[in-house]
């Protein structure tokens, strides 16, 4: 439609005079340029709403890939980091699809068309603007790269940054306490400058280019006019092609700046991308498993003998990068039973837990849960058999029974309260009148290290789990709570416990202890035969004054 104007302008000229055309002429151009006018407001709501749909699936895509990638990319990558991907480079690919498309949808469909007019009109002004143009192009293309190169410095620096205060908000007591702020507030304020000095490179590039580019459009319309008043002199152009070519020139230079600016952004958002790339080409967890069994449950039997194993480690090593952890390790634990885990810090303890939940996969060796060797086996299969209480026992930030029911939806608000008295914590229901709904702060900061412990075993206990590993989970119970927990592992029925401790007292009534040094069982039995024939054992239970 606008390019239909300056067809419309040449009713103002009659053989190189100007004179008022009639109304209808007038009339139809004013309805031209409003409808124009309308269209293109309908079009810019468009590409918004597209753009924001764009970073909507791109942040579900890219926020449900973290939460499936392997437990070592979290080990080694930090969290500010990955979170800087989902929120700024996200929002970064939405910038240059605005721009971007804008400039490339109706912006190259009205360059394109004014060239066609342009050249029907007169094909030596149009060569020469075109020549002048394309020098443009080319020096866009040129600064792209270099633009690119520095936006991904800059966001990497921004995820940098990101990442160090996430760190310091997460530890801001710690910080607090040890006068630490001078020292944090340092680092902080060096990485803000990293992130300025990479703004900065990107805007000297951007400085240089953008007006190079303008006055370089201006120079073609000003060396494009004066040569066409030329023509019309010698009488090889008419003043109305002339004053339609103008228009025509004009209506092009609009689009084609966006069409730079869209084109100097373009290195912004290939680093954006690049970035997402990054993560959404990592395998997810399960993308090299290959399932071909399920898992069933076998509950323990009712009468005497030996019971079906609940889970089996058969000459099982493991080496975390190439530091070995585990050394030819086998062990059988029973269905139904409390099973303990001792030994010294770096014995490989908790990674016995970790790789019955397959947080990762032994360097050799086979483990079976269930009667199932859990590298056939589907993961989210294998984990609803299992619940897990860490050594940290993280809360989420939420309410009581957001915490209570993640993955068990469909326990009711009585058997929540009756869990929470189990363990002790019924007296968080009256600490506010929203009950179940009370919100604990993030990270559980509402609440102690014991109740955030008693939290995490609730939720193990509500879960259907028949397999429940426990990881140092009563380190912060002081002793009348510890000894509760204790009595009511041993009071639940058809629950296999699997236990790591440095506090003996907490499993002299196991069913059956494993002692661990350096990777290897070096012991195995009940407390009285381990005292008895475990030097080890009994040197660690007589420096805790237990007999």
């Amino acid at each position: 439609m606008t390019l239909l104007v300056p067809k419309y302008m040449t009713n103002f000229f009659q053989n190189g005079v100007f004179q008022v055309p009639q109304w209808p002429v007038i009339a139809g151009m004013l309805l031209l340029v409003t409808a124009s006018g309308a269209i293109s407001a309908l079009q810019n709501y468009q590409l918004q709403s597209t753009g924001e749909d764009i970073v909507r699936d791109a942040r579900l895509a890219l926020s449900k890939h973290l939460l499936r990638l392997p437990i070592r990319e979290y080990d080694q990558r930090d969290s500010g980091d990955l979170l800087s991907r989902v929120g700024n480079d996200t929002s970064q690919l939405r910038n240059a699809f605005m721009q971007c498309t804008s400039a490339l949808a109706s912006g190259f469909i009205t360059v394109i068309g004014s060239a066609a007019f342009m050249a029907m009109l007169d094909p030596i002004l149009f060569g020469t603007a075109i020549t002048l143009l394309l020098t443009v192009f080319t020096l866009m293309l040129l600064s792209a790269k270099f633009i690119e190169r520095a936006s991904y410095d800059s966001q990497y620096t921004l995820g940098d940054l990101t990442s160090t205060l996430n760190r310091d908000l997460a530890g801001i007591r710690t910080i607090r306490a040890s006068n630490g702020f001078e020292n944090e507030n340092k680092v902080i304020a060096a990485l803000i400058n990293r992130v300025r000095l990479s703004g900065l490179k990107i805007a000297k590039i951007q400085s240089i280019v953008n007006p190079l580019a303008t006055i370089a459009l201006q120079l073609a319309a000003i060396i494009v006019f004066g040569l066409g008043l030329w023509r019309v002199t010698t009488g090889l152009l008419s003043v109305e092609k002339l004053t339609q070519f103008i228009m025509l020139l004009f209506i092009s230079i609009s689009p084609l700046s966006q069409i730079i600016y869209a084109g100097s952004q373009i290195g912004n958002s290939m680093a954006a991308m690049n970035r997402i790339r990054e993560i959404l080409d990592i395998p997810e967890e399960k993308d090299s498993d290959t399932v071909v069994a399920t898992i069933n449950e076998h509950m323990p039997l009712a009468h005497s003998g030996p019971r079906p194993p609940a889970v089996e480690f058969q000459h099982v090593y493991f080496s975390y990068g190439s530091k070995p952890i585990l050394r030819d390790l086998n062990l059988s634990i029973s269905q139904g039973s409390v099973t303990a885990l001792v030994g010294p810090s770096g014995a490989g303890k908790s990674t016995i837990l970790q790789l019955i939940e397959r947080f990762y996969d032994p360097s050799s060796g086979n483990i079976n849960v269930l009667g199932k060797d859990i590298t056939t086996c589907d993961r989210d299969d294998l984990r609803s058999h299992i619940a897990y209480v860490e050594q940290d026992s993280p809360a989420l930030s939420g309410s009581i029974r957001e915490n209570l029911l993640l993955g068990s939806n469909d326990c009711s608000d009585d058997e929540c309260r009756r869990v929470l008295e189990s363990v002790n914590l019924s007296h968080l229901l009256d600490r506010s009148d929203k009950g179940l709904d009370m919100q604990i702060g993030e990270n559980g900061i509402m609440l102690s290290g014991g109740e955030r412990q008693r939290l995490a075993i609730a939720r193990a206990l509500l879960s259907t789990a028949k397999i429940i590993l426990l990881d140092e989970a009563t380190a912060n119970l002081d002793a009348d709570n510890e000894r509760l927990i204790t009595q009511l592992l041993t009071q639940v029925e058809g629950r296999t416990f699997i236990i790591v401790a440095h506090r003996l007292a907490t499993i002299i009534d196991s069913d059956l202890i494993y002692v661990l040094n350096q990777g290897r069982i070096i012991g195995s039995g009940t407390h009285k035969q381990l005292f008895k024939t475990a030097p080890f054992y009994r040197n660690l239970a007589t420096e805790q004054y237990i007999s």
